[in-house]
């Protein structure tokens, strides 16, 4: 749990690998982590508020299109 929580530059290199089979082995834990990572980059590349908003309400969709119940609410 704690691996999907981490940043993964923050993993060693066996903690890396063993996220990475966690993922292959479910669909749906993948889509969720990849939508965190977008998640997390957003707050760091806004150019001005109009630009954050626009990338938030694509994430958004991005998130309820993945079919995710936790990731629809």
């Amino acid at each position: 749990r704690y691996l999907l929580l981490r940043n993964r530059d923050d993993l060693s290199e066996a903690q890396a690998q063993h996220l990475d089979r966690l993922l292959q082995a479910n669909q749906g834990l993948q889509t969720a982590y990849v939508l965190k990572e977008q998640l997390q980059a957003l707050w760091h590349s806004p150019k001005n508020v109009a630009d954050m908003c626009r990338r938030l309400a694509t994430w958004c969709d991005l998130a309820e299109a993945s079919g995710l119940p936790s990731l629809r609410r």
